[in-house]
């Protein structure tokens, strides 16, 4: 089977993950047929430095070069950048979020289809063997579900709030397990950071379920964690981090593969562009994700507001 011609655009952390994936595992189906970085610069650079071949413009990408392209550049240039390889027809893999806007989002989604092609949302998490195996073991309804992801991330640069982030993997989860409810939001404020590093919010529906999800990426500890209450009032615990599964405090599962989430997601692309397999995370799901992650920042911006007014009523009442 002849390879396919993958070009990444955008090699900072993320691409870079994508490259040193394609490379070690999918030799045998993939090759690299250039990177594009921000600049010719820093482009010529990190291509000697990878010792892969380059794109000095988004120009020179084509059908005839390029079976799909990897966007892993800064949120804010998504669209610019998407726009011009879908009307190409070529497929994209797009690093979660889609877009900084749902007006964007909902213009690439028709470029997409207007030129017969795709795009594969990079919401990584959907990807997890152990959420997979979650998946399978767990049966609907949910009485509550709690979500942690915290961190330091703080030598990163971020283009988002924590919200975008890092908040919309579990956004996503969580709107797959409950694909018809749709929640009443609200935000509570972190007592020592500022809510674009670290936030707390809460999706109430109108079935007897809630969901909670705290988000920072300035916590001196690492978790990823999910803990959900079923209607049989079981308990499970997710540890994304270890692989493991927990029921009524027994493990369930432990995943002992070395098969990661990012060599899920790049073969679901491959496949995808193959036209052997469909995107495991859709568009749609990509855009209510989307939508909510900008909901919930609304959320934690008029809650700021609303303490700091309460603050100077408190100081004004001395």
């Amino acid at each position: 089977m002849e390879k396919l011609k993958i070009a990444i655009i955008g090699a900072g952390r993320m691409g870079t993950k994508h490259i040193g994936n394609l490379s070690a595992y999918f030799k045998d189906d993939v090759e690299i047929s250039g990177i594009l970085c921000s600049t010719p610069q820093s482009t010529m650079e990190k291509a000697k430095s990878l010792n892969l071949p380059y794109f000095n413009s988004i120009d020179e990408i084509n059908k005839a070069n390029t079976d799909g392209v990897i966007i892993a550049a800064s949120t804010n240039k998504h669209t610019y950048t998407a726009k011009q390889i879908l009307r190409k027809g070529i497929p994209c893999l797009i690093e979660k979020p889609l877009t900084a806007n749902l007006a964007e989002a909902k213009e690439l989604i028709k470029i997409a289809a207007e030129n017969n092609t795709f795009i594969l949302p990079g919401h990584i998490e959907h990807y997890n063997p152990t959420y997979l195996a979650l998946k399978r073991a767990i049966s609907l309804p949910f009485r509550n579900i709690k979500a942690y992801r915290v961190g330091n991330t703080q030598g990163r640069k971020h283009d988002t709030s924590v919200v975008l982030d890092l908040m919309i993997h579990d956004i996503g989860i969580i709107q797959e397990l409950m694909p018809k409810a749709s929640p009443a939001l609200s935000a509570n404020m972190m007592k020592k950071n500022h809510w674009e590093d670290d936030a707390k919010v809460r999706l109430t529906y109108s079935t007897p379920c809630y969901a909670e999800i705290v988000a920072s990426r300035v916590s001196p500890v690492k978790d990823r964690r999910m803990l959900i209450k079923d209607n049989n009032y079981d308990f499970w615990e997710i540890d994304f981090l270890n692989g493991i599964i927990y029921k009524n405090d027994i493990k369930v599962h432990e995943h002992k593969d070395s098969v990661t989430s990012l060599q899920n997601e790049l073969r679901n692309f491959i496949n995808c562009i193959r036209g052997t397999e469909k995107p495991l995370v859709t568009v749609k799901q990509a855009f209510n994700a989307l939508k909510t992650a900008l909901e919930l920042e609304r959320c934690c911006r008029e809650e700021e507001v609303k303490q700091k007014h309460s603050h100077r009523s408190l100081i004004d009442s001395l």
